[in-house]
């Protein structure tokens, strides 16, 4: 089971508490738009920028990591939200391409916008026990 607990309040707090903890120097406008990354795309994917808008700034000769930086780095990485997006509109370029409702809805399921990847068309693994009296999940293909 997984507890999921909204943590939009507290962003500011989390993003400056992860940029202490990596080292990196923040301007504040870049502090306000990691915030704001924060609570349009998720939390985990704005501390992820840090590191790498780190990197950027670093490749521009500065210490501070800057707006520029930040804005870079969204362009190269995508959130669950873009990716699907970008997914949905080019899916016609892609192998195995099946234009039904139930395509479309499955490739958000398995992406699961923002959860864990489903896929709901495989078989369950079925429980087994092993020796010691435990029930063991494993695929039925695997031996």
């Amino acid at each position: 089971m997984t507890l999921s607990l909204p943590t939009l309040p507290c962003a500011c707090v989390c993003v400056c508490v992860r940029a202490e903890e990596e080292d990196v120097e923040l301007a504040a406008n870049a502090m306000a738009l990691l915030v704001r990354i924060a609570k349009e795309a998720s939390l985990r994917y704005a501390i992820q920028l840090i590191t790498t808008a780190s990197l950027a700034a670093q490749r521009r000769g500065v210490e501070e990591v800057g707006v520029e930086d930040i804005k870079r780095v969204y362009s190269l990485f995508l959130d669950v939200r873009r990716s699907c997006d970008y997914l949905e509109q080019h899916e016609a370029e892609y192998m195995f391409h099946d234009s039904t409702q139930a395509s479309k809805d499955s490739v958000a399921l398995q992406l699961g916008r923002g959860g864990m990847a489903v896929d709901v068309d495989a078989p369950a693994p079925e429980a087994e026990d092993d020796d010691d009296g435990d029930v063991a999940m494993s695929d039925s293909d695997e031996e």
